[in-house]
């Protein structure tokens, strides 16, 4: 899968009646999150980031 998204947009993955996987985008922080907080996944981190200050698309 390819998606090209702007800063400041989001992303779910996986919806469904269970939850739902989001990456969003922090336009400010120039941050990537995938945060899974809304999904029945308990074991490790629930929200991860990346930055990507350097990057001028994503």
């Amino acid at each position: 899968m390819k998606v090209t998204m702007q800063w400041g947009s989001s992303l779910k993955l996986h919806q469904s009646e269970a939850g739902y996987c989001e990456l969003h985008l922090d336009k400010d922080t120039r941050t990537l999150y995938l945060d899974r907080s809304n999904t029945l996944m308990r074991e490790g981190d629930s929200v991860r980031e990346l930055s990507l200050m350097d990057s001028e698309s994503v």
